[in-house]
């Protein structure tokens, strides 16, 4: 009986390079809900995705993500998505706003 190598790491959970495109609210939830320990959720009316209890993902009335991101993270998204902007709390980066879609 052969004995198997050792387990693959763990993609990274970089947005860019993703193979697909999140064009629908329906892909959105797909997407998020895949993560581990993902809730679906609401923040100030809006469509959110929070793991316990703490969100990273949103969709503004208007169908702009907006995605809580590391800084590193949020300035490649920005590199290669031009309709994506800065997502920006009280002063401090926190992210990118990207429309659905884009």
């Amino acid at each position: 009986m052969s004995r198997a190598g050792p387990a693959a790491p763990l993609p990274s959970p970089r947005l860019t390079g993703h193979p697909g495109r999140v064009t629908t609210v329906d892909h959105l939830r797909k997407a998020a809900l895949g993560l581990p320990e993902v809730a679906e959720t609401t923040h100030f009316g809006m469509l959110a995705f929070a793991v316990r209890g703490r969100g990273f993902v949103n969709l503004t009335e208007d169908g702009v993500v907006q995605l809580q991101l590391e800084q590193e993270v949020a300035d490649e998204v920005l590199a290669v998505h031009p309709s994506a902007e800065r997502l920006v709390r009280m002063g401090t980066p926190i992210g990118v706003r990207v429309p659905l879609g884009d």
